[in-house]
């Protein structure tokens, strides 16, 4: 099974800074996302990935620009987030994916300024934890 690495460090010039070492966990599953989201774009739909929100280890959508010109929603097929601005890298890692309340299958982007490309990449367990019965 592969493993997923990853870190995060934040600096503010004059301030605080923070770093974040993951530990390294293992991944039934990883899918990356390249998708050109052409200026005047409205809803083109981008499939995640088809389990629970569980599921997903980290999530991370990145832009070749960003801007409140930039937006998504999440949802899966039934329900769906509000509108959130692209305007900056979005990162959502351990249970962080279940804040929006249902199981996030679907990205619709949507682009009222100038071309973009979003890329997405999404680790997960591919296989659903059950719990046997007695």
């Amino acid at each position: 099974m592969p493993e997923m690495n990853w870190y995060l460090s934040v600096k503010v010039n004059g301030g605080a800074s923070l770093a974040i070492p993951a530990d390294p966990q293992e991944v039934e599953a990883t899918d990356s996302i390249e998708v050109a989201v052409p200026k005047n774009a409205s809803n083109l739909e981008v499939n995640l990935q088809p389990g629970a929100a569980s599921q997903i280890q980290l999530l991370v959508i990145k832009s070749s620009r960003y801007g409140q010109d930039l937006t998504y929603t999440v949802g899966d097929g039934t329900h769906a987030s509000k509108s959130i601005n692209l305007d900056a890298p979005q990162l959502f890692s351990g249970g962080s994916a279940s804040l929006f309340g249902f199981d996030p299958q679907k990205l619709k982007l949507s682009n009222t300024g100038e071309d973009a490309t979003v890329s997405v990449l999404v680790a997960r367990k591919a296989t659903p934890v059950t719990t046997p019965t007695p």
